[in-house]
């Protein structure tokens, strides 16, 4: 994949062949995420950090939303990385760093409505949903909700 994005960049690919080798960097990069983002969660971030270097050599495409998880993965996430990350905009790095905290703590309810809130706003209905489903006061659930379908998100 690699020698194609070259070539492609160089312009030395016609437009039938440059597709070709962009969609297998992309399949490959799909293949992969999914191994990647279980080790993020298992908390192994070295594996995680190998896996995720195999993969750009492999498809020589970055993978931005998986890189941010890995900067997360490792240290101790903060109720404060996860502010900061959510007052950027950086909502799967508020994510990642909220479900670290819940590996820790399950029962953080503070930090299961900042994930619910940063997984909405990624529109991640299966993640949105899970972390609703563990928020234990009906207002504050009521609330998550709320914004949730505000973002186009059809949570229960």
């Amino acid at each position: 994949m690699k020698l194609g994005r070259q070539l492609s960049h160089i312009g030395a690919l016609d437009q039938d062949s440059d597709k070709l080798s962009t969609e297998g960097s992309y399949a490959i990069n799909d293949a992969e995420r999914p191994a990647i983002e279980q080790t993020i969660a298992s908390g192994d971030c070295t594996k995680a950090k190998a896996m995720f270097d195999a993969m750009v050599k492999r498809s020589d495409l970055h993978d931005n939303p998986l890189w941010k998880k890995l900067q997360a993965c490792g240290g101790g996430a903060t109720i404060e990385d996860i502010e900061r990350a959510e007052s950027k905009g950086d909502y799967d790095v508020a994510l990642a760093a909220a479900e670290k905290i819940l590996a820790k703590d399950p029962g953080n309810q503070l930090v299961r409505r900042y994930a619910a809130s940063a997984a909405c706003m990624m529109r991640s209905l299966i993640t949105a949903q899970g972390h609703i489903d563990k928020i234990t006061d009906p207002k504050q659930k009521a609330n998550e909700i709320g914004i949730c379908k505000a973002n186009g998100v059809p949570v229960k």
